[in-house]
C-alpha cells in the first residue's frame, strides 16, 4: 500500500486546462501577436517614411509648378528665400509666410525673399499666429478662404513635408496642395541609417507625423459623415515693428 501511494505521488500532475486558464493563455498569445504586428508595422512605416523624405523629396525639382498661391512655413531662411524666388518668377499670385516670430519685421522677411519693396508690399502676407505645424494649417486655411485659392504650393523642408501636408489638408481639404520641398544645401554623406544626427531627426519627425496622420484620417471620416462648409476667418493685423530677431521653427 505504501509503495502504491509513493508511485501515485510521483506521477506528474496534468496541465491546468480549465476554461479560465485557456482564456488567459489565448489572450496572452493574441496580445503578443498584436504587439509584434504593430511593432513591425511601425518599423516598416519609419523606413518607408525616411526613405521617401531622404530620396525623392530631398532632390531639387526639375519643374517649376504654377499655382494660385504659395505657403511658406518658417523654420529656416532657405524656405523663405525659395518661396520669394517662386513668387518673383510669377509661379503664383500671392505668398503667405506662416508662423513668423512676432519680433521679426516685414523688412527682415523682404530681405530674405530678395523681392522688391513694391512686390513684397502688394503680394506677401505675414502670419504671426501659428506656433507649430497645426497652427500653420489653421492660418493657411483662413488665408486660402479669404483669397478663394484652389491650388497652393507648399514650401518647407523635405523631412517636414509629410506632416505639413497632412495638417494643411486637414484644415483645408478642398485645396489642391502641391509640395515644393526645399532641398538641403549639403546632403549628409552615406545612407541616412548610418548618420546618427539624421537618424535622430527623422525618427523625431516620424513620431510627430503619426498623430498628425491619425488626426487627418479622423477628420476626413467626420467630414464624410457631417460635411461642413469652410468658414473664412479674419486675418489678424500684424503687430507693430520691434527689434529684429529670428524666425520661429515649425
Amino acid at each position: 500500500m505504501t509503495s502504491e501511494a509513493a508511485t501515485s505521488n510521483a506521477q506528474p500532475t496534468a496541465p491546468d486546462r480549465t476554461p479560465r486558464t485557456l482564456r488567459r493563455r489565448r489572450f496572452a498569445m493574441i496580445a503578443t501577436c498584436a504587439f509584434a504586428f504593430v511593432s513591425a508595422a511601425l518599423l516598416a512605416g519609419f523606413f518607408a517614411f525616411a526613405s521617401h523624405v531622404t530620396g525623392p523629396l530631398s532632390r531639387p525639382l526639375n519643374t517649376q509648378p504654377v499655382a494660385d498661391g504659395i505657403v511658406a512655413l518658417t523654420g529656416s531662411s532657405a524656405r523663405i528665400a525659395e518661396a520669394g524666388r517662386l513668387l518673383g518668377r510669377a509661379r503664383a499670385n500671392r505668398l503667405l509666410i506662416s508662423g513668423v516670430n512676432r519680433r521679426t519685421t516685414g523688412e527682415d522677411l523682404r530681405r530674405l525673399t530678395t523681392l522688391s519693396k513694391p512686390r513684397f508690399s502688394c503680394c506677401v502676407d505675414i502670419g504671426y499666429e501659428a506656433q507649430n505645424t497645426r497652427g500653420n494649417g489653421i492660418e493657411a486655411a483662413a488665408w486660402i478662404a479669404q483669397n478663394s485659392f484652389r491650388r497652393v504650393l507648399v514650401v518647407t523642408s523635405a523631412f517636414h513635408m509629410p506632416r505639413s501636408l497632412t495638417e494643411l489638408a486637414r484644415w483645408s481639404p478642398r485645396t489642391t496642395w502641391v509640395p515644393y520641398p526645399v532641398a538641403p544645401r549639403r546632403r549628409p554623406p552615406g545612407p541616412w541609417w548610418l548618420n546618427a544626427g539624421q537618424l535622430q531627426l527623422l525618427l523625431g519627425e516620424y513620431v510627430k507625423f503619426l498623430p498628425s496622420a491619425a488626426r487627418y484620417v479622423v477628420a476626413r471620416g467626420v467630414d464624410r459623415i457631417w460635411p461642413q462648409k469652410p468658414v473664412a476667418r479674419q486675418r489678424p493685423a500684424p503687430p507693430p515693428p520691434v527689434p529684429r530677431s529670428g524666425i520661429t521653427s515649425s
